[in-house]
């Protein structure tokens, strides 16, 4: 019952926003060119992360991720993407430092995006795979989700304003989708609601705090017997603008489960770290 609960409250979500999507972005978009206009972009984007791990765990003590946000074409105010990121954590021994990791995880994410004023709606085919080395298991995971995503505008200071302005401007996304395949889980709906706030401004100094909930539900064959976890991130935070990036100083909490077929087990992690963003 509780399973079926927190998929409706994900459906619903999608439903709802995605009206919203269409009432107030979609069709309020201006595109200035022709029905016929298909461009092929080079508009590449990319972000880089380093992480030290502050809660007491000898195998996990750094993380570093590594990834490129690559638009590739455009035709009126649809946009053909590609999301590639790397993950990974690396241990460390006594006083030396080890490239030996403990976990490694990429993502490669092709898309659809439809682009609004104020949000965008994405079709997404999701495909992770996650290295268990050295763990409880020593397995290797993969699945692919298919589902939609709505995400809103990003937020970006404007003038450099010497007073602290207070703005507590929401910002988000909301995601629904199905397992359409995987290796070594049982996994069979994924949802994933991402609400943040930008709190204040001050010169190029952006004060943000965001909470991330990922709901993923098991099919009745699963071996392990829970029908359903949810994991949660939740990072306050600064960016600071420039010309060529942003960099955001960040704290984060991650109460993580990591299930398969074999066995399961939960997790929660505290991180202090910087990410750039280009």
């Amino acid at each position: 019952m509780l399973r079926r609960k927190a998929v409706y409250f994900f459906a619903i979500s999608i439903m709802l926003l995605f009206s919203v999507f269409y009432s107030s972005s979609v069709y309020a978009k201006q595109v200035s060119v022709c029905e016929s206009d298909f461009i092929f972009l080079n508009d590449i984007h990319g972000k880089g992360l380093w992480a030290k791990y502050i809660t007491d765990n000898d195998a996990f003590n750094w993380n570093g991720q590594l990834g490129i946000d690559w638009d590739i074409f455009r035709y009126k105010n649809y946009y053909g993407y590609l999301l590639v990121n790397i993950e990974t954590i690396i241990e460390r021994n006594g006083s030396d430092f080890n490239f030996n990791p403990d976990y490694i995880r990429y993502m490669l994410e092709p898309g659809l995006r439809i682009e609004g004023n104020r949000a965008d709606l994405l079709l997404i085919y999701h495909h992770v795979c996650r290295h268990d080395v050295d763990r409880f298991d020593n397995s290797t995971e993969e699945w692919n989700i298919l589902g939609l995503k709505l995400e809103s505008k990003e937020h970006k200071p404007g003038e450099f304003n010497p007073q602290i302005k207070y703005i507590w401007r929401p910002y988000g996304n909301v995601s629904f989708g199905k397992y359409v395949s995987s290796t070594d889980v049982s996994y069979d709906w994924d949802g994933v609601l991402k609400i943040g706030f930008n709190i204040l401004e001050y010169k190029n100094l952006l004060f943000y705090m965001e909470n991330t909930t990922h709901l993923i539900t098991q099919k009745q064959d699963r071996p392990s017997g829970k029908k359903y976890f949810i994991d949660t991130t939740i990072e306050p935070g600064v960016k600071i603008f420039g010309k060529k990036g942003e960099i955001a100083l960040f704290c984060q909490y991650r109460h993580e489960h990591d299930v398969d077929i074999y066995n399961g087990t939960t997790e929660d992690w505290g991180l202090v770290g910087v990410r750039y963003e280009w």
